[in-house]
């Protein structure tokens, strides 16, 4: 497997990771419109190779599907990222909707690809513990009455679990070597 495609695979995780880790830190969650468009070109990137080398339609299409929502994502939160004015607001779900479901596809795209490639390492077989952070976010933004953005960190630190994994899977990614190491 190409080296480039496990860098661009561990940068866009480990930027996943620092991007869960700003969002957590309430005021931080600023820097994460930093880290946040960077992780999602890396990883898109990263996809796209992997099933160019894998010969594997599915890792290409979770990139694309990663870098266009993503991108789409950012851009439609990019005006209201008043983070301080956002974050812990309990009007502010109703603002993220569309964002937060855009997120839970591209990220359900990347769960199943993790699902695929734990054959290679055992790490994607963690990295599958995104679905827990899936759930509960979309359980707050939709199905909890009055919540507000402060309780979506409930789902970061599963997430924040999935992108550490991730990054150390994609580091140990080779093709062809199925001995589940």
């Amino acid at each position: 497997m190409a080296r480039i495609t496990r860098i661009f695979g561990s940068l866009g995780f480990i930027l996943s990771a620092m991007t869960n880790i700003l969002v957590m830190g309430g005021i931080t969650a600023l820097y994460a419109l930093f880290t946040y468009p960077v992780s999602i070109l890396f990883r898109g990137l990263a996809w796209i190779k992997l099933g160019s080398e894998a010969h594997e339609g599915y890792y290409r299409i979770t990139g694309i599907v990663t870098l266009i929502l993503g991108a789409i994502v950012f851009l439609i939160f990019l005006p209201q990222s008043d983070i301080l004015d956002v974050w812990g607001s309990s009007g502010a779900l109703s603002n993220l909707a569309i964002p937060i479901i855009l997120w839970a596809v591209y990220s359900l795209f990347e769960l199943r690809a993790y699902h695929r490639l734990r054959i290679y390492t055992k790490m994607f077989s963690v990295a599958q513990v995104s679905l827990v952070g899936i759930i509960v976010i979309l359980i707050v933004a939709f199905g909890i009455p009055g919540s507000n953005t402060e309780m979506l960190r409930y789902g970061i630190l599963p997430l924040l679990l999935s992108s550490v994994t991730a990054t150390a899977g994609f580091f140990k990614l080779e093709l062809g070597d199925e001995s589940g190491d």
